[in-house]
């Protein structure tokens, strides 16, 4: 089963046509060639993904990636909550 991390790895590689192996959560977004129009397109699959969404606010905050795994977590916890 792959995890959350693995999973958004993967999404943020493909975005940037890089191996997933270069993407860690350390990493920042810029380092790794994400533009504002990348961002919003992982954004949207991410949510499509994990069927979720990630607040507009949050988007724009988002640095490295673990902020983005962060995200998908928040908004994982939030969506059970609600339910």
């Amino acid at each position: 089963m792959k995890t959350i991390e693995n999973q958004v790895c993967e999404i943020i590689a493909r975005a940037v046509m890089i191996p997933p192996s270069e993407v860690k959560p350390h990493a920042t977004l810029s380092t790794l060639g994400v533009t504002s129009l990348d961002q919003v397109e992982c954004v949207l699959a991410i949510e499509e993904s994990f069927q979720i969404e990630i607040d507009q606010s949050t988007l724009w905050q988002l640095r490295t990636v673990q902020d983005v795994i962060n995200a998908v977590n928040n908004a994982r916890a939030a969506s059970a909550r609600s339910q």
